[in-house]
Order: structure tokens, then C-alpha cells, then sequence
């Protein structure tokens, strides 16, 4: 529409013998039309970002009766298209049209793009943190290493000390990554209720207070028990906290070890309030999936390997029986360590003693 309504304007212009600033040549055109409605346009497209089933309240229900991804696509690609008809900004919906809000664009960045989890990782930057861990610890010294080289260190460096920190955050001896950004955001919203309650106090106001917990259970359908609200902080948070949340459960925040993050409802797990086991929990399936039959598993055909490629390929690495066999395990690379420094030492003795050679003392 864009390019259609600038050529027109360059062969009016052309034909007029008039010439073009360079913001009407199309080098320079502005997306929208008025910039006041940025707030209103980036707002509905936040909304539709963090939406999902196991977040959203009755105030963003969903209208349908069958609720799949593409459902949920349709309904905000039309609530995003009335909305810039409605302001009168053509040029914006195009350019979401185009990048953010096709199908094929849409499932790359909305929640609701899988209905039977929330995602807890909701950006890229832990793909970029881990090659960032790669890059800085295993492979320091190389810039362009081998193939070889590359899976060697992942196998031998990187795994190993990703399952040790897996398991201290298991058995509670370390606390996740997550957590310390958790607490803060905590005691964010205990200062926001610390003070709303000493503005209640100097004004002697106890019905702020009551009509507080009103909006809380009326309003916003806080629960403690599936850890939901409707209020728009618990929509954005990544860790599926509001101050509603918090002044229902307490100030005092979950130990390390006693809260979880999960990826079905509740979607914040809490020791002293849920019952069941997080590790044991059963997956809730969208019923719209249900009785759907899984895709299954590419053969060898499909994937263009053939058995005497998997020959080939055992041919070339073979499989040591023991550990202490394999050249390129750890547990080997330390014994050869161990023994060549043993060596060097034996070779430092004999040396020591050729040159320190004691006079023996005259009588």
C-alpha cells in the first residue's frame, strides 16, 4: 500500500514538473501518522505478546469456542487491524502486517503460540549466553576450532559442569539463576504495599482497605491456590508475580529451594501452598489438542541416511569399552597428566642432584 501510494504521488509530481522533498520520496516516510498513538499501538501488541491460557482472566477471554493457535492468531491479527483503522495509521499495519503479525511471524514471538505450555524462557539471550560460555571458557585460546574440537569440549568441559550446577539447584544448595531477580522484583512490590498501607494510616482510612481486597477477589480474581491474577503486572511478569500476589501470600519471600517456576499452571510453584509434587504433575493438555495424534518420528529414508552411513560412521569412532580406554576422556587426560608431570619431576631430581654435587671435606 506504501509503495503503491508514494509512486503515485512521484508520478503526479513527475508529471506536474514539481519536485519532492526527500520525507515525500518514500526515503524518509514515517510509519505512523501521529506519534501519539506509539503508546497505544506498542500497548495492544504487549497484550498480545504475554497472553496465554494460563494467564489470561476474564478480562482478556478469549471470544471463540475452540481455542488453537491459529484461533488465537486470527483474533489479535483482527484487534491490532481495528485498531490501526480506527487511528487512522494504514502505514503501521502494514509494516505489522508484514513483519510481526503473518502466521509464520506471529508463532515466533507470541506465548500463545504453544497453548499446552508457558515458555520460561521467553527470549534468546540464554542461546547467546550459552555459545558466550562456550566461547569464554572452553574455548578460550581457539578462534576458529574443529568441528571435532567444538563437540570434544562440549562433551568433556561444558556438560559436566552444567549437570553439577543442575544438581545443586536440586538439592537445594545453590539457588537458580532466576531466583535473585525473582526477590527483587519481590520486594519491589513490598515497598508499593508498605506504601499504600501508611498512606491508609495517615489518613485513617480503613474502607481503602477494604475496598482493596474487594478488587482483589472481585476485580482481578487474585488466587494464591492456581497463583493467577488479571491485573496487567501479573500479565508482564516473567516471574508471574503482581503486589496482589505478594499481599495475600505475606512479605516474607520463598526460600531458595521452596518455589519453582514451571510450565503449566500454577505456573509459579510455592512449597508451603501447593500440595502436590512439582516433579510429578500431570501436564494439562489443551483439550482442543486432545485425541489429536502425535507426528511421528522421521525414518532413516527421510532423513537420507542409510545403514552404511551408520556403519561408516561406528567404523570411524569406535566404542571403547572402558572409560580408560578412550584417548579423549577426562578420567584418561588426568592419569596422563598425572604421570608426565610425575616424570618431569623424576627428570628435575636427577638433574638437581648432577649439578649439587657436595665436596667431600679434606681431613
Amino acid at each position: 500500500m506504501r509503495i503503491d501510494l508514494v509512486k503515485k504521488r512521484l508520478d503526479a509530481a513527475s508529471r506536474a514538473g514539481v519536485t519532492l522533498a526527500d520525507d515525500q520520496r518514500g526515503n524518509k516516510e514515517p510509519t505512523l501518522l501521529n506519534t501519539e498513538n506509539n503508546s497505544e499501538i506498542r500497548g495492544l501488541m504487549m497484550q498480545h505478546l504475554h497472553w496465554h491460557p494460563f494467564k489470561a482472566g476474564r478480562r482478556q477471554h478469549f471470544p471463540g469456542d475452540l481455542l488453537t493457535p491459529r484461533a488465537v492468531w486470527l483474533w489479535q491479527a483482527k484487534q491490532m487491524h481495528d485498531k490501526c483503522c480506527s487511528l487512522g495509521e494504514g502505514y503501521a499495519w502494514e509494516y505489522l502486517w508484514n513483519n510481526w503479525y503473518q502466521f509464520q511471524h506471529w508463532s515466533r514471538w507470541a506465548r500463545s503460540s504453544n497453548l499446552e505450555y508457558y515458555p520460561i524462557i521467553q527470549t534468546n539471550a540464554i542461546v547467546e549466553a550459552h555459545w558466550s560460555v562456550i566461547k569464554c571458557r572452553g574455548l578460550q585460546w581457539f578462534s576458529r576450532p574443529r568441528m571435532d574440537h567444538l563437540c570434544a569440549t562440549i562433551h568433556e568441559q561444558l556438560i559436566p559442569l552444567f549437570v553439577i550446577l543442575v544438581n545443586q539447584v536440586r538439592l537445594k544448595l545453590k539457588p537458580a539463576g532466576w531466583y535473585k531477580l525473582m526477590i527483587s522484583e519481590w520486594r519491589d512490590h513490598n515497598k508499593t504495599i508498605a506504601a499504600e498501607d501508611e498512606a491508609d494510616e495517615m489518613d485513617d482510612n480503613d474502607a481503602a482497605w477494604e475496598e482493596r481486597q474487594i478488587r482483589m477477589m472481585d476485580i482481578h480474581h487474585t488466587d494464591l491456590e492456581t497463583w493467577s491474577c488479571t491485573c496487567v503486572k501479573y500479565m508482564i511478569s516473567p516471574y508471574h508475580l503482581c503486589k496482589h500476589l505478594v499481599r495475600q501470600y505475606g512479605p516474607r519471600y520463598p526460600g531458595k529451594g521452596e518455589i519453582i517456576r514451571q510450565r503449566t499452571a500454577p505456573l509459579m510453584w510455592i512449597e508451603d501452598i501447593h500440595s502436590h509434587d512439582p516433579d510429578f504433575r500431570e501436564i494439562q493438555v489443551n483439550p482442543s489438542q486432545a485425541g489429536r495424534p502425535r507426528q511421528a518420528t522421521a525414518s532413516l529414508d527421510e532423513l537420507g541416511v542409510s545403514q552404511e552411513d551408520l556403519e561408516l560412521l561406528e567404523a570411524t569412532f569406535p566404542q571403547q569399552e572402558l572409560e580408560n580406554e578412550d584417548p579423549r576422556s577426562s578420567h584418561a587426560l588426568q592419569l596422563r597428566r598425572v604421570d608426565e608431570f610425575q616424570e618431569e619431576l623424576e627428570w628435575l631430581l636427577e638433574e638437581f642432584k648432577n649439578v649439587c654435587v657436595i665436596p667431600s671435606i679434606r681431613s
